[in-house]
């Protein structure tokens, strides 16, 4: 197993509830993409297996890990007042 890590940011102080709803959310509609929590960071992971690995699929995955990083951090800190730490 290959994974592939982006810290977008931290939690917030406030609306946490609401703020690991929207996580918990989009977990269910991300594709080969999942929020997590590690040290008190929130953090995207890209999981994809050995086997599967080869140049093209390792350069889509990461790239969308990228983007989708890019994409999320924005939110997560303009929309929920996360803290970039």
């Amino acid at each position: 197993m290959i994974i592939g890590e982006a810290y977008l940011c931290g939690i917030p102080a406030e609306k946490k509830i609401v703020f690991f709803k929207f996580l918990l959310q989009q977990n269910e509609d991300l594709r080969g993409l999942t929020f997590g929590i590690r040290e008190k960071k929130v953090v995207l992971s890209a999981l994809i297996y050995d086997h599967f690995l080869h140049e093209d699929t390792g350069k889509k995955m990461l790239l969308n890990l990228f983007e989708m990083a890019d994409y999320y951090d924005d939110i997560l800190v303009n929309q929920f007042g996360a803290p970039l730490d």
